[in-house]
C-alpha cells in the first residue's frame, strides 16, 4: 500500500508539473494544446480512479524519472487508437438517435392530424 501511495503521489506531481507548464504557454499555446490537455487529464483520471496497478507497474513507475502522464500520452499518439475513431462511432449512433427522434415526431404529427 505504501508503494501504491508513492505511485499516486508521483502521478499527482506529474500532473501538477504538466499543468504548470501548460499555464505558462499563454492563451494561444493552451488553445493549441487543448487536445493534449484533455487527453492527459483523462489519462490522469483513469490512473487515479480506475486503473489497477500490478506490482511490476508500481515498481516501474516509482523508478521512472520522466513524466508518467506524458509517457502515456505519447504512447497514445503513437497508437492506432484515437478519439477520432471513437467519435466516429458516437456520431454514427447520434445520427441514428436523431433519425429515430425525427420519425417519432412525424408519427406523432400524423397521429395528431388523424385525431383532429
Amino acid at each position: 500500500m505504501k508503494k501504491l501511495n508513492r505511485v499516486y503521489g508521483k502521478i499527482k506531481k506529474d500532473r501538477k508539473e504538466f499543468k504548470e507548464n501548460m499555464l505558462t504557454a499563454g492563451a494561444e499555446g493552451v488553445y493549441a494544446a487543448a487536445y493534449e490537455i484533455c487527453t492527459v487529464e483523462e489519462i490522469y483520471n483513469i490512473l487515479m480512479n480506475a486503473h489497477e496497478f500490478s506490482e511490476n507497474e508500481i515498481r516501474n513507475i516509482t523508478r521512472y524519472k520522466g513524466n508518467v502522464l506524458k509517457a502515456v500520452y505519447q504512447r497514445w499518439l503513437d497508437s492506432d487508437y484515437n478519439y477520432h475513431d471513437v467519435l466516429e462511432y458516437v456520431i454514427d449512433d447520434a445520427m441514428l438517435d436523431i433519425e429515430a427522434g425525427n420519425k417519432l415526431r412525424r408519427l406523432r404529427r400524423t397521429a395528431y392530424a388523424k385525431a383532429a
